[in-house]
């Protein structure tokens, strides 16, 4: 087997020679060593990891028994076999023997050196890996005080660093993780140069923490001069190259850069797949490595809209993770939250509803109310129920949980509070409770443009959703500005043909079409309507909405000759992508039935009539 990340081989501190044996003992001392040395190369190797496992056991048991617990080649046999265990997540296991490896060192040296401290950093791993933070953290921080400029191994303290902070992402303390990771970017450039594979991991990692914090201007450069790096030293399909190229999709996304996300997406999943199956051949299925690999696939074909091959995989994934590492294990919990937004996006809501419950209820009993998983966890059954269209009093019900523990705990600026807050003002829009939706959009706005910015991507969509009240609480003038503010900071972050850019020209045109500002209206109509077709393609949702929305503005304004080849062509595409019998294809029959009548066209009129009710007694029969 070879091990996916570099790790630093522990060299004893003293030659075997040097060690005073008596001279009957001199064949069990060459047999054990080279026991080791066959349990190091399987190690570093490409060979299965169980037999390397069964190797490293058999050493241990042998150096035991010919040269005692505390022979120096005894401690090599227990690092290399905690070494496997480590490896294959068998952590219980590996504890115990990295503690006597560290204890036998700190009696021999009187305390820690550079050696003793590379095994506390192997200890500091199981913990952080067994779910055990806080005893991660205090060894991790143990080891870097400990860690002298003299042992002259910066690029091993700069891996304690990223750790640690990687422990504080983990936990959401982006505070403390922020000065670790600027730390450990300045040591590695300085160290190893910008264009070493480690330093251009770590500012991707550090790019992604920005993304986290919501300062995308300082995470976009790093991200791409990470993936460009990665791409050029190590490959495009290597695991480092994907895991950049997965942040900065994570950014692209976010920014609803869709142009740009959809062939990195693309690429990530056929990466992903080598991936999956180079894991599953070395490894088996039920490996930690390769639950990882194959739950980051089932995600990427979900964004994809592969709906079958992503619940297919998210399913196994449940069910290895359940049994290697228990049912109330946060990778678990995360595993049912992912199978259920597969639920979710598939329209069968109650297996959804059944895993964010069972989901919220280890959370709870794990890490209490107020933590910011369960938070999310509550705050995704609260999107579900709203989504329904019939539980709105449970979204609201628990958004309002939501809002208040974050505002507690996290702060009323935190861009996780703010999104609760969104949500709840877009639930009470959709309920028409207009006077309580602008309230707390404002509040948001105010937020987002204190701390993010005026063109911040959040701070816009804000912008165009508080618009979106004033429209429709009866097409509010209000609306003109914030509209016309969200289209201008649009075109500059995102271009004239993004399809959030297109989505502000929409509104803007359905405001000036409310105010009968006819001629300012159809060019943006128009414009919309030329956009998605170009971008996102004739037969997209958004391109069909457009040409429905043109074809009724030129119908309401008496332009019937203009309206019938939209409605039309409405028509032919619907049917031709999701069947007569869709209700939007039906939806559109009925107004171009409509449209014929007010022609005096009633032969067509009439066909079209008898063709839709031959359709609706057939369903019904």
């Amino acid at each position: 087997m070879r091990v996916g990340t570099v790790c630093r081989v522990l060299a004893l501190a003293f030659a075997v020679a040097s060690w005073v044996v008596p001279a009957q003992a001199e064949l069990a001392v060459n047999e054990v060593y080279k026991a080791n040395a066959a349990v190091e190369e399987a190690y570093n190797g490409d060979g299965d990891p169980g037999k390397g496992l069964a190797l490293a056991q058999a050493a241990l048991k042998t150096a035991r028994a010919k040269l005692g617990s505390d022979h120096p080649l005894t401690t090599d046999s227990m690092y290399n076999l905690a070494r496997f265990y480590k490896y294959l997540g068998r952590y219980a296991e590996a504890e115990p023997l990295y503690k006597a490896v560290l204890a036998w060192y700190r009696k021999l040296n009187d305390g820690d050196t550079i050696v003793s401290l590379r095994v506390a950093v192997h200890l500091a791993d199981v913990y952080l890996l067994s779910d055990r933070p806080a005893e991660a953290e205090a060894l991790y921080q143990t080891i870097l005080k400990g860690w002298r400029d003299e042992d002259g191994d910066e690029t091993g303290r700069l891996d304690v660093v990223d750790k640690l902070a990687f422990l504080y992402r983990r936990q959401r303390q982006y505070d403390k993780a922020l000065p670790l990771m600027q730390q450990a970017l300045a040591g590695r450039e300085k160290d190893r140069g910008p264009d070493d594979p480690g330093t251009l991991r770590t500012a991707s990692d550090l790019g992604a923490l920005y993304l986290a914090l919501g300062r995308d201007s300082d995470a976009g450069p790093l991200l791409q001069r990470a993936l460009a790096g990665l791409e050029q030293a190590l490959g495009p399909d290597h695991p480092y190259t994907l895991k950049s190229a997965e942040n900065l999709l994570e950014l692209y996304q976010k920014q609803g850069r869709d142009t740009e996300a959809r062939p990195l997406l693309e690429r990530l999943v056929k990466g992903q797949e080598q991936e999956l199956a180079s894991r599953e051949k070395q490894y088996g299925r039920d490996n930690s490595a390769t639950l990882t690999t194959m739950n980051n696939l089932g995600l990427q074909y979900e964004e994809l809209g592969r709906h079958k091959d992503a619940e297919r995989l998210l399913v196994q994934v449940l069910a290895g993770i359940g049994k290697l590492k228990g049912a109330d294990h946060p990778d678990t919990i995360a595993a049912r939250v992912n199978l259920a937004g597969v639920y979710e996006a598939s329209d069968r809501l109650a297996d959804a509803e059944r895993l964010y419950k069972q989901a919220l209820s280890a959370q709870k009993r794990r890490f209490g109310p107020d933590h910011p998983e369960t938070l999310t966890i509550t705050n995704s059954l609260a999107l579900l129920y709203q989504n329904q269209g019939t539980r709105d009093h449970d979204a609201e019900r628990l958004y309002k949980q939501v809002l208040a523990a974050r505002q507690r705990v996290l702060g009323r600026d935190d861009r996780h509070t703010l999104s609760t807050a969104s949500n709840l003002a877009f639930l009470y829009q959709g309920m028409e409770r207009f006077g309580d939706a602008e309230r707390l959009y404002r509040q948001v706005l105010q937020s987002q443009e204190r701390t993010l910015g005026p063109d911040h991507p959040d701070t816009l969509s804000t912008m165009t959703r508080l618009g979106g009240v004033y429209y429709h609480d009866g097409c509010r003038a209000e609306a003109e500005p914030l509209f016309q503010r969200s289209l201008a900071g649009r075109e500059r972050l995102l271009g004239p043909d993004d399809s959030d850019t297109l989505t502000s020209v929409n509104n803007l045109a359905m405001l000036y079409y409310c105010h009968k500002r006819t001629a300012e209206a159809e060019p943006l109509f128009r414009r919309v309507l030329d956009g998605l077709e170009r971008v996102s393609g004739p037969n997209d949702v958004l391109t069909l909405e457009a040409i429905g929305n043109l074809a009724a503005f030129y119908k309401d304004n008496n332009r019937l000759d203009e309206a019938e080849p939209l409605y039309e062509t409405l028509v032919e595409r619907r049917e031709r992508t999701l069947g007569f019998d869709h209700p939007d294809t039906r939806n559109s029959v009925i107004l171009l039935i409509i449209l014929y009548e007010k022609q005096g066209r009633k032969d067509e009129a009439a066909a079209l009539t008898r063709r839709l009710e031959a359709a609706q007694k057939k369903q019904g029969s």
